[in-house]
């Protein structure tokens, strides 16, 4: 089934009374239906054409963090509500005691959206960004990489202390070595830039956050390096600042063609290009949007 996904952002409280309204219409249209969540005593929500009259509490209720990120979810059966990654429901169409909820909500059928004109929970909306799936580490493998284009993203579980590391070279496209990133996690989290840093390790300036699922982020340009732990920035390397003075003759300008995780790296257990985000636009209420909601994820947020 072609799935299609909404998410709304937002630091509604419950208790305030605060309202997600979106209305969804055909190409040509007509209107289907629409969904509100509202911030009562209890998160409560309504499929309009589907649901009994008046709210529903949600059989799960969401998360306690103030901000939160709703996820609309449409297939051509049901339609899934889920807030901070939690699902709270999973409507199926042919289970409503409203005999018109198939007609109308089955199959791929919203052409555009609208947000009603009393909706005061919703701010900003984009498309969902689409996540590159994550891929085993090969090492001693040589991937083809255009550091400079591509963000490169390491999933790591190790923990400080146990002396695990992350081992990273760089290659040109002709397959000349240019240097080696290493994260190293001692009882603090150090670094090598191989060909920059002085010898031995270096603790980062900034220490990362404390879970054990880490995802690192390797961002290079031609005058530096950053190395980013859970969207933390931990190291920006200006290469010009190395008392080596091969470092920027080997890492500067648009050199890295190729990566290699080498046959020690025993802390490295997943890679891929680092997520791109849609811009975010400012929602327009009794505005039409053109919007395949089966198959053109959605994202909206507010900071109400």
């Amino acid at each position: 089934a072609v799935v299609s996904t909404q998410s709304t952002g937002t630091d509604s409280v419950l208790g305030s009374d605060e309202m997600i309204i979106l209305w969804t219409y055909s190409a040509t249209g007509a209107r289907i239906g629409w969904i509100q969540v509202k911030f009562s005593s209890t998160a409560q929500f309504v499929i309009g054409g589907c649901t009994k009259f008046g709210w529903t509490d949600f059989p799960e209720q969401p998360p306690a963090e103030n901000d939160k990120t709703w996820t609309i979810t449409k297939t051509g059966k049901s339609l899934a509500i889920s807030c901070n990654g939690v699902q709270l429901v999973d409507y199926v169409f042919s289970e409503s005691s409203d005999g018109s909820c198939v007609s109308k909500w089955g199959g791929d059928v919203v052409g555009k959206i609208y947000f009603y004109s009393v909706d005061d929970a919703s701010d900003y909306y984009r498309a969902e960004p689409q996540l590159p799936d994550w891929l085993p580490v090969e090492r001693e493998t040589f991937i083809p990489w255009n550091l400079e284009s591509t963000p490169l993203q390491i999933r790591t579980d190790s923990v400080l202390g146990s002396d695990e590391m992350i081992i990273l070279w760089t290659y040109s496209a002709t397959g000349a070595r240019i240097g080696w990133i290493q994260v190293k996690f001692s009882s603090t989290a150090q670094f090598v830039i191989g060909g920059c840093t002085k010898f031995g390790w270096t603790d980062f300036p900034e220490q990362p956050p404390t879970e054990n699922d880490k995802t690192w982020t390797i961002t290079k340009t031609g005058e530096s390096l950053a190395i980013s732990c859970n969207g933390k920035l931990l190291v920006d390397y200006v290469f010009s600042s190395s008392s080596d003075g091969s470092c920027s003759s080997k890492w500067g300008g648009d050199v890295v063609e190729k990566i290699y995780f080498y046959s020690v790296d025993d802390a490295s257990d997943y890679y891929r290009a680092e997520p791109q985000l849609p811009d975010w636009l400012p929602v327009e209420r009794e505005t039409f949007i053109p919007w395949n909601l089966e198959s053109t994820p959605l994202q909206i947020r507010t900071d109400s």
